[in-house]
């Protein structure tokens, strides 16, 4: 008996063991994936951004991993869908494709107006692509922004995409995952949105983004010229509105991305093209920044409403991401700054922190490093149509007018950061939100719990976005340096 069973042991040993598979050298791992639209009708220009093992943390080498460039590899092939895109790069590739450490997938702006129903139902139902990858859309040519992207301190494609979109102080960009939009797309009880992503340029862009931007900006917005401007002042909102009356203001947005020349296209590596072989990338200013429109309010005072493109100034790595891309069912609506995008993140609960600079009452600039320990809630007052939001944040002082040396002065300050706060919320839920019949904060979804039968609620819901919106915030400092004891 005792020999049965030792047989009986071994023999399960050998069900462990097995030759088949794929090995990790013989594997290219796809990081990043872009869509474009084809010249073809129901074709897209499927972008491939892959890493070799090797190349990432050093894998075989003993002298490391190597960074920029070097670590990834970019092709684009034309194709109706992802695997039929899959399996021409395959035939150019000599390893096997991997989506298992994908970790972004970028739309163009033309392909978000169009939709990406039919895109996200094959993201989710591949058994690689896993449900947290991150969802992009490029303010023009997902091609261009995945062969700009040169993360030269990151040794791992992978950790750079994680970094910039998943982290909790990362401002000015939306968190999402793919699930979580594809959830709400399918649930209809919330809009989604997606952040934006560009490429700086070293000349002035000509083209525009096929998506308008919304400016929410505080009482008012000012707007520099090209050459530097700022001499006259801050120009008149472009709605006409006076008196500080803020008000929703779409226009094309400025400074879209530029295409990259035909020469360029019809490379396969990531390199940019146009410079000279002595040029040194990092130091050619972006002069898109300037097109940023700069806040006059009192929240955010003084800062630039930026967008992806607009950012950098002097950097070799010309990918970055700013801003946020609302959609409306699948498909994408219009753009919104970075201001807005610190305000729907402060709405929904998203970060951990942040850094604010709110107007003080002699006209200059206070710096606070913000938290938010916890979620807001949001009440919805069936009865009477009424929706509040109350939400507690905690700052530190980083900087503060040097009049401000008494408790009692911290203690206005605080009255009046709170209101400065509270306005730009209510202004954001108006002027973005309401104005442009998207719920992006989910109040449908909130609401749904008070409706007895599916049935009503799939009637009424739509009535919720009607409700009055309070927002009530409680805004404490807690470390206020050297102060006097109030009297």
């Amino acid at each position: 008996m005792k020999y049965i069973k030792l047989f009986f042991a071994a023999a399960l040993l050998t069900l462990l063991t097995s030759c088949g598979g794929t090995e990790p050298n013989d594997l290219a791992y796809v990081v990043g994936i872009g869509f474009d639209k084809a010249e073809s009708d129901g074709s897209y220009i499927i972008t491939i951004q892959y890493a070799e093992p090797t190349k990432i943390s050093g894998g075989a080498s003993e002298e490391g991993g190597s960074g920029g460039s070097e670590i990834v590899e970019n092709m684009a092939v034309e194709a109706p869908n992802l695997y039929a895109g899959l399996s021409v790069a395959n035939h150019i590739v000599s390893k096997k494709l991997s989506l298992s450490h994908a970790k972004i997938v970028v739309f163009s702006a033309d392909v978000a107006k169009d939709g990406i129903s039919d895109i996200m139902e094959t993201i989710t139902r591949n058994e690689e692509i896993r449900p947290d990858i991150y969802l992009a859309v490029a303010a023009d040519s997902a091609r261009n922004y995945l062969f700009s992207v040169d993360p030269s301190i990151e040794v791992n494609p992978a950790k750079y995409y994680q970094l910039i979109y998943e982290g909790d102080s990362t401002q000015g960009i939306p968190s999402n995952s793919a699930l979580e939009v594809y959830f709400n797309y399918k649930n209809g009880g919330k809009d989604n949105v997606l952040p934006l992503a560009g490429i700086t340029s070293s000349e002035k862009e000509e083209s525009e983004s096929s998506l308008p931007q919304v400016f929410n900006l505080g009482d008012d917005y000012k707007e520099e010229s090209e050459n530097g401007g700022g001499e006259e002042g801050g120009q008149e909102p472009q709605n006409g509105e006076e008196d500080g009356q803020q008000s929703q203001n779409s226009q094309e947005m400025q400074g879209g991305q530029q295409s990259q020349s035909e020469g360029q296209e019809e490379e396969s590596g990531g390199s940019e093209s146009g410079e000279s072989g002595d040029s040194d990338p990092s130091k050619e200013e972006n002069v898109n920044q300037k097109s940023a429109v700069k806040t006059d309010g009192s929240f955010d005072f003084n800062l630039r409403d930026y967008i992806a493109g607009q950012v950098a100034v002097n950097n070799s790595n010309k990918s970055e991401s700013m801003g946020m891309v609302v959609f409306k069912g699948d498909k994408a609506q219009f753009i919104t700054g970075s201001v807005e995008t610190n305000l729907y993140k402060m709405l929904t609960g998203d970060f951990k922190e942040i850094y604010l600079t709110v107007k003080s009452d002699e006209n200059e600039a206070v710096t606070l490093k913000t938290e938010q320990e916890r979620k807001p809630s949001t009440k919805i007052d069936m009865k009477n149509g009424k929706i509040t939001i109350s939400m507690s944040l905690e700052s530190d002082l980083y900087s503060m007018p040097a009049s401000y040396v008494s408790e009692k002065d911290i203690e206005n300050f605080e009255k009046t950061a709170a209101e400065e706060i509270t306005l730009a919320c209510e202004k954001f839920i108006n002027d973005v939100i309401k104005e442009n019949s998207v719920d992006i904060l989910g109040f449908k979804e909130k609401a749904k719990s008070s409706f007895l039968t599916n049935n009503e609620y799939e009637q009424k819901r739509d009535e919720v976005m009607d409700y009055e919106v309070d927002v009530n915030v409680e805004f404490v400092i807690r470390r206020t340096g050297l102060t006097l004891w109030k009297e």
